[in-house]
């Protein structure tokens, strides 16, 4: 290796803590009732 010669590089990307809850039941909801890849128009 040679003054000033790259032998590693270093990438810093953000961790993300993601946050699970175990629930009986889902509450009712609007969203998805226009189906798969509805627009909502028509």
């Amino acid at each position: 290796v040679q003054p000033m010669e790259r032998i590693a590089q270093l990438v810093i990307v953000p961790v993300v803590q993601a946050d699970f809850r175990v629930v009986d039941s889902f509450e009712t909801s609007a969203r998805g009732e226009g189906g798969f890849g509805s627009t909502g128009r028509g």
